[in-house]
């Protein structure tokens, strides 16, 4: 099952990375006003939103750290499996308040540009970290229902 798992996760990635266009997109003429408000409300969103799925995913590592287990060898797995999980998720949480931080820095210039390294990288560091917990979870979970199908 795990196999499974990392296999489909890889063929979606792939997938991904082959959808994504190769040759440079034309902009259309501007057509929004106050530009750099609404950039700043999308950008501060998504640090939020983020933030809240990481906040509740701790939960989900409470939970699957109180499920049975069948040995020490299995706690083990699971424990550094979960660790894992928190510290990538605490990794990405940072990063959020990091771009909050960036954020906040432009504002105090009078200015806001997403793509200014500031607001950038943090950003950018804090969505891959989410994801990489998302995948250790994942693991941790698939790892946790294979023990109690064998167990049976």
């Amino acid at each position: 099952m795990t196999v499974i798992y990392v296999s489909v996760i890889a063929v979606v990635g792939l997938i991904a990375y082959l959808l994504i266009e190769q040759k440079p997109v034309q902009l259309p003429k501007p057509n929004i006003d106050n530009a750099p408000e609404k950039a700043l409300d999308l950008v501060t969103d998504m640090i939020k939103l983020l933030e809240t799925l990481a906040t509740g995913l701790f939960a989900a590592c409470i939970w699957l750290l109180r499920r049975p287990l069948r040995d020490d060898r299995e706690f083990v797995e699971r424990a550094v499996l979960v660790l894992a999980t928190i510290t990538a998720l605490g990794v990405s949480m940072y990063f959020g308040f990091v771009a909050f931080d960036g954020c906040l820095h432009l504002l105090s210039a009078k200015t806001f540009d997403a793509q200014l390294d500031p607001v950038w990288w943090p950003q950018t560091l804090q969505y891959y970290c989410f994801v990489g917990g998302v995948f250790l979870l994942g693991m941790a979970c698939l790892r946790s229902l294979n023990v109690s199908i064998t167990k049976e």
